[in-house]
């Protein structure tokens, strides 16, 4: 019986309170009754009560928390169950509302497409142009090589060199792991169909290497086709390639006639590229030597940093290279490096003017919010008495809450969608037929990060077109009563009338 006792003690206690006592009388009177029978069957008996015993503490230890916890689970999800239908419930009979005042839908909707459409818009803009690092790899180490000559009030921004500066930074250079310089020019294109003018990129072999870019098909030009006297070639833009050639891959190898002069193409770059600027329609490889260097400011030049370079000891290794080569070239005497980074240089003179422009835009729509927001302040006046006999038929704050959210939420998402629309087909044209002096334009378009913008205005509109109507609540009692004097005149002349 000790054994008996001991493992009911592992039951709870209002178990063996309620029950303890008689589970010991029956024990002992089976205990009893198995007296007179073969120690077998007492076994029998002492292994099977016990188990019992054991199997209903445990049960009743453990199984009692996981009924507690599947009951608590049951409660909460008939909770949850009945939010979402009534949430659904307001927000159907929101939808109705708005159906039936057209014009305050329209309106309000309208303007809210509007202001967010102009907001996705300028912030995809300045996202993609201003914000996100070059598509290049490791575009942080690229860096566009700028000068000053403080003899001359000159601090910064004269972005030209030569070629003799050039071979300079190439052979001396130890904080740029590669030198790269270029020129602009145009010519026409022949052979193959009607005379094109085209935009090209006179650079050097190192250019590929400096940006970290392959041709899609074909390769770049080697370091041969960019010594004087060699024969000429090109790397055709993506572009050019579909508009001119219909995208035929055969073209790598042929030749081409540019100003008259046959020019065998190497390569097509991939449509993501196209430095300097979006205008380029074809590279072709700038030719020079180190013993027939130019010395006129003619070139641009770009460089890549060397791994645990900064822009600022670049800088100074530049100014003593270029004060070196002024012993020998006495037209580079004066001259110091500032070199800045490539985002900086392509995108530095309008980022300001792209930021201001975003400030305006969200002017714009903190415009619109407020607009919308007194078209909702005129409609909850007039919905005061409906609000005033739901709070005095028992409905909460929180229900009252939910009556107006669901009218702003509709709204907004409407808003939303619509302003997301407007916003893809304004980024279309403006990538189509936006000014091409406008730095990453082939880069911008809708993404992810405009998405959740977009869906952050729309958050961020349906709370404050929400919240306000909440906040200018009147109480139940002098709204029912304002409802009521207004009523009573014609009551009573209703009564007269009737007398």
């Amino acid at each position: 019986m000790r054994i008996y006792r001991w493992l009911l003690r592992l039951s709870p206690k209002a178990l063996r309170r309620e029950y303890g006592a008689a589970m010991e009388e029956m024990f002992a009177r089976r205990l009893a009754e198995a007296g007179h029978e073969s120690a077998w069957r007492r076994a029998h008996l002492w292994s099977r009560e016990l188990a019992g015993l054991l199997a209903l503490a445990i049960s009743e230890r453990f199984g009692g928390v996981a009924r507690t916890r599947a009951r608590q689970q049951q409660q909460f999800s008939a909770s949850k169950a009945g939010l979402m239908d009534v949430t659904s419930q307001e927000i159907w009979q929101a939808a109705r509302r708005l159906v039936r005042t057209p014009l305050f839908t329209l309106t309000s909707a309208l303007t809210l497409a509007l202001a967010i459409a102009a907001n996705a818009s300028i912030f995809t803009v300045v996202n993609r142009v201003v914000v996100n690092p070059l598509p290049y790899p490791q575009s942080d180490r690229l860096i566009a090589l700028d000068y000053g000559i403080p003899a001359r009030n000159v601090a910064s921004g004269m972005n030209s060199m030569a070629w003799q500066l050039y071979f300079q930074l190439a052979d001396h250079a130890r904080t740029l792991q590669n030198v790269a310089v270029y020129d602009t020019d145009a010519g026409t294109l022949t052979g193959g169909g009607t005379p094109e003018r085209v935009q090209i990129v006179l650079a050097t072999p190192s250019l590929a290497p400096v940006l970290g870019v392959q041709p899609a098909s074909g390769r770049w030009f080697i370091e041969q086709e960019g010594v004087s006297g060699a024969a000429p070639v090109a790397v055709l833009s993506h572009g050019l390639w579909l508009r001119r050639f219909g995208a035929d891959r055969s073209i790598v190898g042929r030749s081409i006639t540019f100003n008259g002069v046959p020019t065998e193409v190497v390569g097509v770059m991939p449509a993501t590229f196209s430095f300097p600027d979006s205008r380029t329609d074809m590279w072709m490889a700038a030719q020079s030597t180190r013993a027939y260097a130019s010395f006129l400011f003619n070139l641009y030049g770009v460089a890549r940093l060397q791994d645990g370079a900064s822009v600022e000891s670049a800088r100074t290794e530049i100014t003593a290279l270029i004060e070196d080569l002024s012993r020998d070239v006495p037209n580079q005497r004066g001259l110091i490096s500032t070199a800045l980074p490539l985002q900086e240089s392509l995108v530095g003179r309008i980022a300001r003017a792209l930021w201001t422009l975003m400030a305006a835009v969200a002017l714009v729509l903190l415009v619109a919010c407020a607009n919308v927001a007194n078209l909702f302040l005129v409609r909850s006046e007039t919905r005061q008495r409906e609000v005033a006999i739901r709070r005095a038929l028992g409905a909460g704050r929180r229900s009252v809450a939910r009556y107006f959210f669901a009218e702003s939420a509709l709204l907004s998402v409407v808003g939303g969608v619509l302003g997301f629309a407007l916003a893809w087909v304004g980024i279309r044209l403006l990538v189509a037929f936006g000014p091409t002096s406008l730095p990453r334009l082939e880069e911008v378009r809708l993404d992810i990060v405009t998405v959740g913008f977009t869906i952050g205005l729309t958050i961020i509109a349906a709370a404050v077109f929400g919240v306000i109507p909440v906040l200018r609540l009147a109480p139940v009692a002098p709204a029912l009563h304002e409802h009521g004097r207004g009523q009573s005149p014609t009551r009573g002349a209703t009564a007269r009338d009737s007398s």
